[in-house]
This record gives C-alpha cells, sequence and structure tokens, in this order.
C-alpha cells in the first residue's frame, strides 16, 4: 500500500519494490478480515487464509510496517521523567511502538 496515504496495489514484482520499502513509499498491509476486504495473492495469500473468516463486515486493510513521524523527546525535571511524542497513521497503534522501544533497552 502507498505510504502514508493508503492506496492499495499488488507489487508484481516484490523484489524491486523493496528499494520503496526502505524510502518509505509503500508498507507491506495484513488483512482486517470483511466482505470488502481486497485480498492478497500468491504467498501472501497462503499465509493469510487462515485468518481470512467470512464475516458480515466491510473489512479493510492496514498497514504491517508504520514509520512514526514528528517525533520530540523531552525530560521533565519536576516529575523526574521523559516525555515521548510522535505521529503515527491512522488505524496504527501507539502502544506497539512503546513496546518495540522498551524491546531495545532490555
Amino acid at each position: 500500500m502507498h505510504y502514508p496515504y493508503g492506496r492499495i496495489f499488488m507489487a508484481e514484482e516484490p523484489l524491486s519494490e523493496g528499494e520503496r520499502l526502505l524510502e518509505r513509499d509503500i508498507s507491506v498491509t495484513g488483512l482486517i478480515p470483511g466482505t470488502k476486504a481486497k485480498r492478497a495473492t500468491a504467498a501472501a495469500a497462503l499465509l493469510e487464509s487462515p485468518y481470512d473468516e467470512a464475516i458480515a463486515q466491510q473489512g479493510t486493510r492496514r498497514y504491517a510496517w508504520v514509520f512514526p513521524t514528528e517525533i520530540t523527546r523531552r525530560y521533565v525535571a519536576e516529575k523526574a521523567h521523559y516525555e515521548l511524542g510522535f505521529v503515527l497513521p491512522k488505524g496504527a497503534y501507539a502502544t506497539t511502538v512503546v513496546d518495540l522501544l522498551r524491546g531495545y533497552r532490555e
């Protein structure tokens, strides 16, 4: 899917799309099952098929990789702690980013 504005497309040559992925121009996606969700093809379809249940919801695709922007951090002396701020695309979870950051220090 184009990043960060979300036009879905099928990668005809996934290996050649690697550069665009590194440049944050595109991102891989994951399925949120539903009647109108665009389905993956080839190997990706095999990975998603166990989770593609027939449900009445609309369904969609969400970014599997996101890139935080507008990252800020500051130390608040009177509270003796750091504050972290960042912006994520719609549908991304800040708690996942924070969990990943916790993993780096452990």
